[in-house]
C-alpha cells in the first residue's frame, strides 16, 4: 500500500512537471508564475485522471477507488472555482463553468 501511494505521488509530480515543461520549456522554476494555457492543461489532466479513476472504480466495483476518484474530481472543481476562474472574464468564464458542469454531470451519471 505504501509503495502504491508513493508511486501515485511520484506520478502526480511527474505529470505536473511534464505539463510545466511543455508550457515553460527547460526553466521549471515556479517563480515565473503559470501561463494561462498551463493552468487549463492542469485542469484537463486532473479531470481526465478523475474520470479514469472513476471508470476503473466502477469496472472493478471498488469503493475505495471510487472515493479517491471523487476526491480528485472535488479537488479539480475546487481548483477551477478558486484558481482558474480568477483569471477569466466574461464569456470565457461562462464557457469554463459550463464545460466543467457538463463534465461533472457526465461523471455523476457514470457514478
Amino acid at each position: 500500500v505504501a509503495l502504491r501511494a508513493a508511486a501515485a505521488a511520484w506520478g502526480a509530480v511527474w505529470t505536473f512537471l511534464a505539463v510545466r515543461r511543455f508550457w515553460q520549456g527547460d526553466d521549471l522554476r515556479l517563480s515565473q508564475g503559470f501561463a494561462p494555457g498551463e493552468v487549463t492543461t492542469h485542469t484537463v489532466v486532473m479531470l481526465a485522471a478523475g474520470g479514469v479513476l472513476l471508470w476503473q472504480a466502477l469496472a472493478r466495483r471498488n469503493a475505495g477507488l471510487r472515493r479517491l476518484a471523487l476526491a480528485v474530481l472535488g479537488a479539480t472543481a475546487a481548483k477551477v472555482f478558486l484558481w482558474d476562474a480568477a483569471g477569466l472574464v466574461g464569456l470565457a468564464r461562462v464557457t469554463s463553468f459550463l464545460l466543467l458542469g457538463l463534465a461533472l454531470a457526465g461523471l455523476a451519471w457514470l457514478d
